[in-house]
């Protein structure tokens, strides 16, 4: 069948959907024609991402610890950056004034501060396992909502494909991951943006494979929608989120 025609080559399926995203990496549109046609390609799509993940995030996992071992610690770094901004006058007489404020503070500084460890390498301990961990859950999350707003947005342009057949292909947009496994070299920075932009041109690939019958400007406006709607979400959910711990904290304290 389709699922093990992805890669005409020789090995075991997750070899060959390893090559299958060094094909979508140097962004050949052909990488996409088998996958679109899996019998079941949402659960194609999900074992192509596993595969992915599990792979980057063992190699990332490496590199963190490495990193971690021959840079400064962070830690250190934190606590005294904890020490001044919760220690000082001003923060003292803004919690005793508004707590629920200085609790929204520190729940935005906490959040910020994990981003920023994680986008300048300067890892800890507990980010060696809560890095691939998050690195997963994130392409999940990413996967699912450009897979369900592309797939809406583009049938409304008057896309025609096998359902949920965008799953499969978007799964393998996913390809410009493996540049983390570039990590691997201790203090190597990665930009964000040059994964990023490198997504955009996969992502863009995957409608085009997908859906055939729209233009490029549709296909464009499919991406567009997708990354709209998707940081939508995501603004949502920080806000839900706020909201429910300032909730929680006013009920039990």
């Amino acid at each position: 069948m389709a699922t093990d025609l992805v890669i005409p080559t020789s090995g075991n399926a997750w070899t060959r959907r390893l090559r299958l995203y060094w094909n979508a990496l140097l962004l050949r549109q052909d990488a996409y024609r088998d996958v679109v046609e899996a019998p079941s390609p949402r659960k194609e799509g999900f074992r192509l991402l596993l595969a992915l993940y599990l792979t980057v995030g063992v190699v990332v996992s490496l590199g963190l610890a490495l990193d971690w071992i021959t840079l400064p610690r962070v830690d250190q770094i934190h606590a005294g950056v904890d020490a001044f901004v919760f220690d000082s006058q001003l923060y003292q007489s803004w919690a005793a004034t508004s707590p629920t404020l200085a609790l929204v503070f520190t729940l935005l500084y906490r959040i910020g501060w994990f981003a920023l460890t994680l986008e300048i390498g300067y890892p800890t301990a507990r980010d060696i396992v809560l890095g691939p961990i998050s690195m997963l859950a994130v392409g999940l999350f990413r996967w699912a909502t450009f897979a369900i707003f592309g797939e809406w947005v583009a049938r409304r342009l008057g896309g025609t494909a096998r359902l949920h057949a965008f799953w499969a292909a978007l799964a393998l947009a996913a390809a410009p991951v493996l540049l983390r496994m570039l990590t691997l070299v201790p203090g190597l920075y990665l930009p964000a943006g040059l994964i990023g932009a490198w997504l955009a041109l996969t992502s863009y690939q995957a409608v085009r494979a997908t859906y055939p019958s729209l233009t490029w400007r549709q296909c464009l406006a499919v991406e567009l929608w997708m990354y709209a709607l998707h940081f939508i979400c995501i603004f949502l959910a920080i806000v839900l989120g706020v909201v429910l711990g300032v909730v929680l904290y006013q009920l039990l304290f």
